[in-house]
């Protein structure tokens, strides 16, 4: 547990590091916690991160963002909160309904 604990604060994204050692994220966090570390909040990389808030900024919704980089809506809204994005007001689609657009019209 060690280098996993390692590796998470030396910036690996929490999962991708639980994929590399196939374990589950809470592990991670809560052997941080048993050994004194604060936290470990990189939800992913920053290359992911930066195109992610792309993504958004281009108009696609937090659920498809969350669904495509394997992450909770939760966790995708903060992504994007603690890194200043100006979050829109909430969809009125519906819940589960599917996106307006495609992936591909968001890549252009």
């Amino acid at each position: 547990m060690g280098a996993v604990l390692t590796e998470s604060a030396a910036g690996g994204a929490v999962n991708e590091v639980a994929g590399h050692y196939a374990i589950a994220r809470c592990t991670i966090h809560k052997n941080a916690r048993r050994r004194g570390v604060v936290a470990i909040r990189k939800l992913l990389p920053d290359d992911q991160t930066t195109e992610a808030i792309r993504l958004y900024e281009a108009g696609m919704n937090i659920a498809d963002l969350a669904s495509l980089f394997g992450v909770s809506h939760g966790g995708m809204r903060e992504l994007l909160a603690r890194s200043g994005v100006a979050l829109r007001a909430k969809s009125r689609r519906g819940k589960g309904a599917p996106g307006k657009f495609t992936l591909e019209h968001y890549l252009g």
